[in-house]
């Protein structure tokens, strides 16, 4: 199935892997191994879920890019939920011309 992500593809996910956890947890580390063998990356990297006792990445989006320089990733600290709000663009920004004032 990965396999047919040809590029600048977007997964976003609510997974029970905590990539921070990753060295002592091994069907975590070969999932992440599989995506990104499959040239998919995950774009989040510091902990989606915090609380006073403990802090998980389980919140996360793969993108596989043609052109990965065109990403901005990050995730808002705001109290919503109890993960925070996550987002990936991609795509260069389009600058519009503005029109002159009209001086009558």
């Amino acid at each position: 199935m990965l396999s047919a992500i040809s590029g600048n593809d977007m997964i976003s996910t609510d997974q029970k892997f905590n990539y921070i956890n990753i060295e002592h947890h091994g069907i975590t580390r070969d999932r992440l191994d599989t995506f990104i063998s499959s040239g998919i990356v995950p774009t989040i990297s510091k902990p989606t879920r915090i609380t006073h006792n403990t802090a998980i990445l389980i919140d996360k989006i793969y993108v596989k890019m043609r052109q990965p320089e065109e990403l901005v990733s990050g995730m808002l600290t705001v109290d919503m939920s109890n993960h925070l709000p996550i987002f990936t663009f991609i795509g260069r920004p389009t600058l519009r011309k503005r029109r002159p004032a009209n001086n009558l």
